[in-house]
Formats: structure tokens, C-alpha cells, sequence
């Protein structure tokens, strides 16, 4: 007998432990990255699993895929299900360990993927969505929601991030090693420093790569810039995309290796970011950014920067971007001491805290730093909503009251302008 989705997330628990898990899901392809709706098993045990009379099914009960005879599964396999093997192998001709025809595709907006043995037991199940707090890329970007460790419980988002563009089905995930990313992002600019909005572009390979007529995209796919003919990248080199070149150039006289104007502005509370290959009519990278928490708070009007820590580490995490400088840095690689020589900006502003769950206090302590600033406390709860918001705390220890918060999990992020740190705490 079926369960309901209610039952399902009930029952979440007790399979946590399953020798079979899903490892990959592709819902929604971008249309020029279309490999149809598929769904990598893994097999994280120790035995070989024999998937003859097998089920896999969506949130629908007439939607039944039942694996064929003598299916096996080895220790440590990979293996993947789709519901269009043409269109998969169109955008994975190298990938030889995929089953199909699944009878049916898996939701945009949200479903569930259930697993049963040949005895009609529940082995695994999880449910995903398309809305925040899950990873938006995922859904109609180009990209695939990736588990991050066999160890994470599939029914939280967080266990959940956006992998590479078109996903790495059939395999382990492997940082993506893209030849373009986005490095900084200008979305909000301080009144002072208005250079409008503007994204850098870094070509990481060892040759210059011609972009002429490939396209800039936010989250609209109306909202279109043509880069002109001619338009280089050089090796190791950066490009911006400007969306006011009187501004930009106002703010930045001395920079020249930018392009614009792209015809549309970035949103000051988030939003998507994408490029498309002209030689291949592919989407090529994609990026959704935020002003919330865990990503940096103070380049959503206060004069800085998004920059990107770690262009090997998962470009729509939050984590892995740090505030910039004062202004930016446009077109060059990022320099921690922002021209002063001095280091200013260490990865985190280290605080921790003291005792968590939390009752009605939350105690916690901020690391001394030099050179000094006085530092803010974001309390944001699960949807990246503000709750509560602290200033000018100083370094040692710390309290403060959450008395009229509901009991639930919260992130709690230090920020002094400039560096900054999250954590993540409950109340009971």
C-alpha cells in the first residue's frame, strides 16, 4: 500500500540507514541542456543488491517503473533511471550505466521518489521541492540536486546542493571545473559608490575563449544580452558585464575590460544569473545569489561586493562567498588586503556558540580581531526570513534574548562589513 506524502516524511527516519540511496536528481533540464528526467542510484553498502523486481515510483500511484531480471547493483555502483533515453544520451553520450524507460517524468514544482524491494517493503523515500530553502538552480537552470554525503538525510534541503551544469549522472560528484564562472556579483550598490549593477566573467583555462555572441541572462529569459563580435576573454583573464557604462566608469576610470550596456539590472533581493554558449546553444553556468543568510548580507547596500571563495567549490552556496572589497574589484582577481597590504578579509569573522539548543538566551562568543570592529548579529530563521538583528557587539562573551521566537532552527550570522560567519542553531 502506498503512503502519503505526510507518511512518507513520517516514516523518513527509519530509512535512513537503507544499503540504496538516491544520489542525483535531474526534475527539470534547462530546454538547451534537455536530458530528460532521470534519477542516479547509488549503492553506499558493502553486498550486491539484486534490483530484479525492484519498484521505483513518483507521488502518483499509477506511476510504477519495476526494474528487469538479473539488475544488479555492485558495492559502491552507480546507477541511473530516466524517462527519455534519447535525450539522455544526447547530453551524456559517455554514460553507459542508465536504465530505461521510466513511464513518467518527476514534478517541476515538488514530488516524491519511493523506493521498494521485491517484497513490496519501502527501502528508501524522500521528497524534494523547487522553492527555497531548496536549491533553485536545479529547477529549469541547467543544473541537478546532488546529495551532499551518503550521511545527510535526504528529506532536509541542506543535504541537498546544485552540482555541476547537466550533473554528473552515473558517477560521484567531482568539483565541476568550469572554464567560466562568475567570480563577483555588484547588485546593490552604497549611493556614494554607484557603479550600477555588473557581474565579472573569469575565463580559467589557459587559452583566451571568444564569447561573441553568446548570452547574458538574469532569472528572465526576456532579459537577454548579446555579447558583440569579437568579445575575448583572455587566458586567466576577467570580463564585466555592466548594466550602466556612464556609472561604471565613474566609479572605476581606470578599468577598460568590461562590456555593456547589458540592458537590465539584478535584483537587490536575489537573483538568477546565467550564460549561454552561442557555439554550442547550450546554457554553459548558472548561479542564483541571495541577500540573505548564509550568503553575505553587507553587499546588499553597504558598499561591497559578492566574491566568490573557492571557484572549484559550489557556486550557489552562500558559503563559499565572502564580502568583497569597498566598491569591488572589477576585472582583476580579488585581493584580501583590498590595496592596503594588509589582510582584512580572513574567509570568517569566528564567533561560536556556547550552548545550543537555545532556551531563551543565546550565548555565544566573538573571537578578538585585528584590526577592530564593531560587529552585527542577523538572526534569520529557515525560509531566510530576518527575525531579530543585533549591533555594535563587542568581542568575548555574548547574550542576548529570543524570548518571543518559536521553537525551531535558526541561523544566526556575524558580520563586521566586511568578513563574516554563520551558524546554525535551535530553539526549544
Amino acid at each position: 500500500m502506498r503512503l502519503t506524502l505526510l507518511g512518507l516524511l513520517l516514516f523518513a527516519g527509519g530509512f535512513l540507514s537503507a544499503q540504496i540511496e538516491v544520489s542525483e536528481i535531474n526534475y527539470n533540464s534547462d530546454s538547451t541542456l534537455n536530458s530528460g528526467n532521470w534519477v542516479e542510484l547509488h549503492n553506499r553498502g558493502n553486498t550486491n543488491i539484486n534490483l530484479t523486481g525492484w519498484i521505483i515510483t513518483d507521488s502518483k500511484p499509477t506511476h510504477i517503473f519495476t526494474f528487469p531480471l538479473n539488475k544488479n547493483l555492485a558495492p559502491g555502483e552507480y546507477l541511473v533511471v530516466t524517462d527519455d533515453t534519447v535525450k539522455f544520451k544526447n547530453i551524456h553520450p559517455g554514460v553507459a550505466n542508465y536504465l530505461g524507460e521510466i513511464p513518467y517524468g518527476l514534478s517541476n514544482n515538488s514530488d516524491t521518489i519511493t523506493i521498494y524491494d521485491n517484497n513490496g517493503t519501502i527501502v528508501y523515500n524522500m521528497a524534494y521541492w523547487d522553492s527555497s530553502p531548496w536549491q533553485k538552480t536545479a529547477d529549469g537552470m541547467g543544473r541537478t540536486l546532488e546529495l551532499r554525503s551518503s550521511a545527510a538525510d535526504p528529506t532536509l534541503p541542506e543535504s541537498w546542493f546544485a552540482g555541476c551544469m547537466g550533473g554528473s549522472p552515473g558517477t560521484a560528484y567531482t568539483p565541476c571545473n568550469d572554464p567560466i564562472v562568475f567570480t563577483e556579483i555588484n547588485y546593490h550598490s552604497l549611493p556614494q559608490l554607484d557603479s550600477r549593477d555588473w557581474v565579472e566573467l573569469h575565463n580559467r583555462t589557459a587559452s583566451a575563449i571568444d564569447i561573441s555572441a553568446w548570452q547574458l541572462k538574469d532569472k528572465t529569459d526576456t532579459n537577454v544580452y548579446v555579447f558583440p563580435s569579437g568579445t575575448m576573454i583572455p587566458a586567466d583573464g576577467y570580463l564585466v558585464a555592466v548594466t550602466d557604462t556612464p556609472y561604471f566608469k565613474n566609479v572605476y576610470p581606470t578599468v577598460t575590460n568590461y562590456v555593456g550596456d547589458i540592458g537590465f539590472h539584478f535584483s537587490n533581493s536575489g537573483d538568477g544569473i546565467r550564460l549561454f554558449n552561442a557555439q554550442t546553444g547550450r546554457i554553459q553556468f548558472s548561479m542564483i545569489y541571495n541577500d540573505k543568510a548564509p550568503w553575505p548580507t553587507s553587499p546588499d547596500g553597504q558598499g561591497y561586493t559578492l566574491e566568490i571563495m573557492d571557484e572549484n567549490g559550489i557556486v550557489n552556496d552562500g558559503n563559499n562567498w565572502r564580502s568583497g572589497c569597498m566598491g569591488g574589484s572589477p576585472g582583476r582577481v580579488y585581493d584580501p588586503s583590498c590595496g592596503t597590504g594588509i589582510n582584512e578579509h580572513p574567509a570568517n569573522l569566528y564567533f561560536t556558540i556556547v550552548e545550543n539548543p537555545v532556551h531563551e538566551q543565546l550565548i555565544f562568543e566573538i573571537a578578538p580581531t585585528q584590526p577592530y570592529r564593531q560587529t552585527q548579529l542577523l538572526v534569520t530563521d529557515l525560509l531566510g526570513r530576518e527575525v531579530a538583528q543585533y549591533a555594535s557587539l563587542q568581542s568575548g562573551r555574548n547574550s542576548i534574548l529570543l524570548h518571543r521566537l518559536s521553537a525551531g532552527l535558526y541561523f544566526a550570522t556575524l558580520s563586521d562589513g566586511e568578513r563574516q560567519t554563520t551558524h546554525k542553531f535551535v530553539i526549544e
